[in-house]
């Protein structure tokens, strides 16, 4: 039982002894750590923000695509006649749309991250 006491006193009075030391690492050590953390949202909030910039070209790219397949629609309605298959020009439409909604919602998800980062970056 004295062994332990002693083992306990050893290690409070090196504590008490020591404290200003044993802050200032705790306190270094915060520091890196909310620098390292900064570091990541910041390189997080970078490349989501690239990806966004991309899928706005996508969807402008897509955007421009529909918009072509909407005036060949109406320039075929005035020459039915050898404009047989209209039902390819319909699921055009539709794929592109559903690829622009698509891109659209990723692009929706990107921004809520990048809120989201932002929000614990304060």
């Amino acid at each position: 039982m004295q062994y332990l006491y002693s083992i306990v006193n050893y290690v409070v009075n090196f504590l008490i002894n020591h404290m200003e030391v044993i802050k200032n690492i705790s306190l270094s050590l915060v520091s890196v750590s909310i620098l390292g953390g900064s570091i990541f949202f910041y390189i997080k909030i970078y490349f989501n923000a690239r990806k966004i910039r991309e899928i706005n070209e996508k969807i402008e790219e897509k955007q421009k695509e529909l918009d072509r397949v909407e005036i060949d629609d109406v320039r075929g309605t005035d020459q039915m006649c050898y404009k047989i298959d209209l039902g390819n020009e319909a699921r055009d439409k539709k794929r592109l749309e559903q690829k622009i909604d698509r891109l659209k919602r990723e692009k929706n998800n990107l921004l809520e991250e990048i809120s989201i980062f932002k929000i614990f970056k304060k």
